[in-house]
């Protein structure tokens, strides 16, 4: 007996659906090789990086805090692969900080967010000055990026502490954020190895840079990550010493990234970050035998490197030289402020928007926050940001006093965050760190972080002290007792 097998009858819906795939597929590899062809391989690879981290942080106001602070410094390495729109390069680190401005809003205005009023007012000055700065501007399309750079990061303060109860406990997020980073580090150290070709350089030194643009993209996250490195480690535990290796040995490959970066600015701001650490944690003899420990060392077996290193200082004394010294910010400074003294008492008072008269001349950053927001913002946007940071450090300082009566690891990152606040406070002295995301992001972040630990502290507090929660808070601290 024969068994017929049926024949498949191809339906004409089949014919059409194969037809539309087929034209799907050659519409993808005709725009993927156009791509390819006019805009290069990694611009493309960078449009999906942020592509897809932009629909990751759409996802959730939790996918959006874990973007900004475990994937950044990644999508930062895609600095190279770029393209340039209407004069301005455009590239994943970029569009990420136009979406996460989106995301933010987008957040506020679905869900109810609980604002510090006395950051509030001081941020929307900074604003203002910002709008006006866009304003004042001839070139629109940089001065719109130039703008989102400077307040990208600032609603991350308000967000954060209204979803700082769906987040990771803070050491799972601060383990994530160590991985990132010690990956971070391996890619700088192999330069120093000679695993990598240096790709800056200054008076012929090598400057460690990993797969960042410059020497200052590396040493921003490293003043982020030493203090988040002391805030885990400082921990009053002796029998869990093995397992803080891993620790140990990030900490260390810190120290020596931000050694070959050859920044010196970025050496006093990691030392003082540890000077301060140990103030802040009470152990003011031994920060102060420390830094006596540190002249001495410089000052005798070290001097001549230092000598050497800093040899430009003594530049300051010469007229001649002057404007060489601190690797040329000087000429740099004087440039802006002549710039300055020629303005009208308009721009004094307000600005001269972000191509100041000093750029002209010298086509280079102001590499001085203080005189930068000066000249672009005018006076009034100096006082409105030296109100800001004020308000930022009473906020901090109040939310780190509320987590002091836990004396926890939250606590201790909001010593972390104090410690990097105040580096940033010293950078500003030769660089320009309020203008630059990979900082400014995480500093609001991370402010925003310690507030929301400070608040569900405080909300515990209350209700463990509220009458009808003391029997089972004397039930917990018997069992946890026994």
């Amino acid at each position: 007996m024969r068994t017929s097998i049926p024949r498949r009858v191809h339906s004409f819906g089949d014919s059409r659906m194969t037809i539309l795939v087929f034209l799907a597929v050659v519409t993808v590899a005709l725009v993927v090789g156009f791509a390819y062809t006019s805009i290069g391989f990694w611009a493309i690879l960078g449009g999906l990086a942020a592509a897809g981290a932009s629909v990751f942080l759409f996802s959730s106001p939790r996918a959006l805090a874990i973007t900004v602070f475990i994937a950044k410094p990644l999508i930062d390495m895609l600095w190279f692969a770029g393209v340039d729109v209407a004069g301005v390069a455009v590239n994943a680190s970029s569009v990420l900080s136009v979406v996460i401005v989106i995301a933010v809003l987008v957040f506020v205005a679905m869900r109810k967010v609980d604002v510090q009023r006395g950051l509030l007012a001081p941020m929307l000055a900074v604003l203002f000055m910002n709008v006006w700065a866009l304003v004042m501007t001839p070139d629109l399309a940089y001065g719109v990026q130039y703008m989102i750079r400077v307040v990208c990061g600032f609603p991350m303060v308000f967000v954060v502490p209204a979803i700082v109860d769906q987040l990771p406990s803070p050491r799972r997020l601060l383990q994530a954020f160590f991985l990132v980073m010690a990956f971070v580090c391996l890619t700088v150290i192999l330069q120093p190895l000679g695993a990598l070709p240096y790709k800056s350089f200054d008076e012929g030194y090598g400057r460690a840079t990993g797969f960042y643009y410059h020497p200052w993209d590396v040493a921003r996250y490293m003043v982020i990550l030493i203090p988040l490195l002391l805030a885990i480690l400082d921990e009053p535990r002796r029998e869990r010493l093995l397992s803080d290796l891993p620790y140990w040995g990030l900490l260390l490959s810190a120290l020596v990234v931000t050694y070959f970066t050859f920044l010196k600015a970025a050496w006093l701001a990691v030392l003082f970050q540890l000077l301060l650490w140990l103030v802040l944690t009470g152990r003011r003899n031994l920060a102060l035998g420390c830094l006596v420990a540190t002249i001495a060392v410089v000052a005798f077996p070290l001097r001549s490197g230092f000598v050497s290193v800093f040899s430009d200082l003594w530049k300051l004394s010469d007229a001649a030289t002057r404007g060489e010294a601190l690797s040329g910010r000087v000429f740099l400074w004087g440039e802006y402020w002549s710039g300055l003294r020629s303005s009208g008492l308009g721009q004094i008072l307000l600005g001269q928007g972000y191509v100041p008269n000093g750029w002209s001349t010298t086509g280079a950053a102001v590499h001085d926050d203080y005189l930068r927001l000066l000249v672009m913002t005018g006076i009034a946007g100096l006082l409105a940001y030296v109100a800001l940071m004020v308000a930022a450090v009473a906020a901090l300082s109040r939310s780190v006093a509320q987590l002091a009566k836990q004396r926890g690891l939250e606590w201790r990152i909001g010593l972390a965050v104090q410690c990097l606040l105040a580096a940033y406070f010293l950078m500003g002295i030769t660089a320009d760190p309020s203008s630059y995301p990979s900082l400014t992001i995480y500093l609001w972040l991370m402010i925003g972080l310690v507030i929301g630990y400070a608040q569900v502290a405080a909300k515990e507090s209350e209700h463990e002290f509220t009458p009808d929660a003391l029997p089972a808070a004397r039930q917990l601290r018997e069992r946890t007792t026994l």
